[in-house]
C-alpha cells in the first residue's frame, strides 16, 4: 500500500490539524471585508504559520522513511509540497501588497489542492482494502487459477490503483488550476505530430499505441494461459502434456494477433508489410538461422509430441525430467 506506518498516520492527523487552521482562516476572511485590516491580519498569521509549518514537515525525517515504497509516491509528494509551499508564500506576498482578492484566490487554490490530496489519501487504502476482501469470499477461494496467484493479482491490482490515484490527482489540479484544456492541445499537439521517414507516416500516439498492445497481448497471453491450464483443461481428463500444450498454443496465438494489430496501428499499408516480412526473410536467411531452426524445432516438439513434460530424458550421459516444451526453448531438470 501506498501509506502504510501508523507513525505516518500521525503525521498526516497533524497535517490536516494545521491545514484545518489555515483552511478555516481563509474562510473567515471570505466572509469579512476583504480590505479590513483585521482579514489581512488573520489571513498574513494563518499564511505565515502554514508556510513555516509545511516547511517544517518537508524536513522530518519519518516522512522519507515511511514513503519509500515508490519513488513516484516520493516525488508527488515533494511536488505538492513545493507547490503548496510557493502558492503560500505567493499568498503572503499578495497581502503584504495589499492585493487581497489575488490572495483569497490563491488561498482557495491551496485549499482544493490540499482537500484533494487528503481525499486520495484515505480513498487509495479503501480501494486496496477492498480488493483484499473480495479475495475473502468463499466462491474465489474454490478457484485455483484466482486464489493461488493471490499476491500476484493484489501487488499488480495494487500498482493500478496507484497509477490511477496519480492521473487522478495530476488532471485535478490541472483543473483546480484551470489550465486542463490547453495543457491537453499542447498533449494532443505532441502526440499526433506526423513524422514522415519515406512514403511511411506515424505519430508518437501511433509508438505509444503500439508499445501499450504489445505490453497488454504479452500480459493477457499469460492470464489466459495460466486460466485455460489451471480451470479448463485440467478438468477435462486429456492426456499427459495436452493441457500445457493447448494452452502454450493460445498464449502463442494472443501474442501473434496482438503484434499484428500492434503494427497495423503504426499506420503500416499491407504493402509495407510484405517489404517487412521480406526484409526479416532474408535476415532469417543470413543470420538468424540458429533462432529460426530452434523455433521450428519447438514446433515440432510441441505437435508430433515425441516427448512429454515429466518424461526423463537422456541427453549426452545425463538424465533429467522435462520441466517445460516451447517454442523458443525447453527447459530440462537433471538428477544432480
Amino acid at each position: 500500500m501506498l501509506f502504510r506506518s501508523k507513525l505516518f498516520d500521525k503525521l498526516v492527523v497533524n497535517f490536516i490539524k494545521h491545514f484545518i487552521i489555515f483552511w478555516v482562516s481563509v474562510k473567515i476572511v471570505e466572509i469579512l471585508t476583504l480590505t479590513s485590516i483585521i482579514s489581512r491580519t488573520i489571513l498574513l498569521i494563518s499564511s505565515i504559520y502554514f508556510l513555516f509549518w509545511l516547511l517544517q514537515f518537508d524536513k522530518k525525517k519519518e516522512l522519507n522513511n515511511y514513503i519509500k515504497n515508490t519513488v513516484l509516491a516520493r516525488k508527488l509528494l515533494n511536488y505538492y509540497l513545493k507547490l503548496v509551499a510557493i502558492f503560500t508564500l505567493i499568498n503572503i506576498i499578495s497581502i503584504v501588497f495589499g492585493y487581497m482578492v489575488f490572495a483569497i484566490y490563491i488561498g482557495a487554490l491551496t485549499v482544493k489542492i490540499t482537500l484533494l490530496v487528503i481525499f486520495l489519501y484515505l480513498l487509495n487504502p479503501l480501494f486496496k482494502r477492498f480488493i483484499q476482501l473480495t479475495f475473502e469470499d468463499k466462491y474465489l477461494k474454490t478457484k485455483n487459477f484466482i486464489y493461488g496467484n493471490k499476491d500476484a493479482i493484489l501487488k499488480i491490482t495494487f500498482k493500478v490503483i496507484n497509477i490511477l490515484t496519480y492521473i487522478v490527482f495530476i488532471f485535478s489540479v490541472l483543473e483546480i488550476l484551470t489550465i486542463k484544456k490547453p495543457f491537453m492541445t499542447w498533449v494532443n499537439s505532441i502526440f499526433y505530430y506526423q513524422i514522415l521517414i519515406g512514403s511511411i507516416s506515424f505519430s508518437l500516439w501511433s509508438i505509444t499505441l503500439f508499445i501499450i498492445i504489445i505490453i497488454l497481448s504479452t500480459f493477457l497471453s499469460k492470464v489466459i494461459q495460466l486460466f485455460l491450464k489451471e480451470e479448463v483443461l485440467m478438468k477435462a481428463n486429456l492426456g499427459r502434456g495436452f493441457p500445457e500444450t493447448i494452452s502454450m498454443l493460445v498464449r502463442y496465438l494472443i501474442i501473434a494477433i496482438g503484434y499484428f494489430l500492434a503494427i497495423t496501428s503504426l499506420g503500416f499499408e499491407m504493402s509495407q508489410l510484405t517489404i517487412i516480412f521480406g526484409a526479416l526473410s532474408v535476415g532469417i536467411g543470413f543470420g538468424l538461422q540458429n533462432i529460426f531452426n530452434n523455433l521450428v524445432s519447438g514446433l515440432i516438439l510441441i505437435f508430433s509430441r515425441p516427448i512429454r513434460i515429466d518424461d526423463t530424458i537422456e541427453i549426452n550421459n545425463m538424465i533429467g525430467n522435462v520441466n517445460s516444451i516451447g517454442i523458443r526453448s525447453s527447459n530440462v531438470r537433471t538428477t544432480d
